[in-house]
């Protein structure tokens, strides 16, 4: 079986900067809660990939504040 945590990741880190890029444009308030659970399920992913393979809760929401 094939390890497909590289791939994983890559796809986090393109969905991440799609959030950060629509946030940075300061989008209405739609759009704006579009991106950051965009960017929270990024961080929960990401949290998921690293480690176990389980959802770290802590280590999703150190994401999320981090990539703001």
């Amino acid at each position: 079986m094939t390890d497909i945590t590289p791939q994983l990741s890559i796809w986090i880190q393109q969905l991440r900067a799609i959030a950060q890029t629509g946030l940075a444009f300061e989008p209405r308030v739609y759009d704006q809660e579009r991106y950051e659970a965009l960017l929270n399920l990024t961080a929960k992913m990401a949290a998921t990939v690293n480690g176990s393979v389980s959802l770290d809760p802590a280590l999703a929401d150190e994401f999320a504040t981090q990539w703001r």
